[in-house]
């Protein structure tokens, strides 16, 4: 049997930034990204800031959505996707998660409802999968994202001060 092209495990950091940086490029619609601690090797690289800027010039109904747990880290060393959201508000939305989700030990990116990158654990880059047309996990991670979304708040961390 031949492995599947559009379907591979992940198990190193390469492995996800080059799954990353693929499935970015491709997106023409929307990005939703679950991402605990904002995850600094892998969503803090240009490639995928100017994928995501990319994307965001497309037109007025892309759109790039983030839901992180902690802001912290991101603050500390200047997350590019932080900045990029600053310069792009319309496009490009960050909320933290609701309370009782803040723990949520998976990480995600899913392009236009279809395209995925998930690991179980946010802390490691092992045991993760890329799928370029994912139907089954897809939807449901999709429903989920949403449902947190729409309960999610916007961090105040984030906000810039203009003195």
């Amino acid at each position: 049997m031949t492995p599947d092209p559009q379907r591979c495990t992940l198990e190193t950091l390469d492995g996800f930034k080059h799954s990353c940086d693929q499935l970015l490029d491709q997106a023409r619609r929307s990005v939703r990204i679950l991402a605990p601690h904002f995850d600094l090797a892998l969503l803090s690289r240009k490639p995928v800031a100017d994928a995501i800027a990319q994307l965001s010039r497309t037109g007025r109904f892309a759109e790039t959505r983030i839901l992180f747990a902690d802001s912290m880290l991101a603050m500390k060393h200047g997350h590019r996707l932080v900045e990029l959201s600053r310069r792009l508000p319309s496009s490009i939305k960050l909320k933290q998660l609701p309370i009782d989700a803040r723990n949520q030990q998976e990480a995600w990116i899913i392009a236009d409802n279809t395209a995925l990158i998930w690991r179980p654990h946010h802390e490691r880059y092992a045991d993760g999968v890329w799928d370029q047309r994912n139907t089954e996990k897809t939807p449901q991670l999709c429903r989920q994202f949403d449902e947190w979304w729409e309960l999610a708040q916007p961090d105040p961390e984030l906000r810039r001060l203009y003195l």
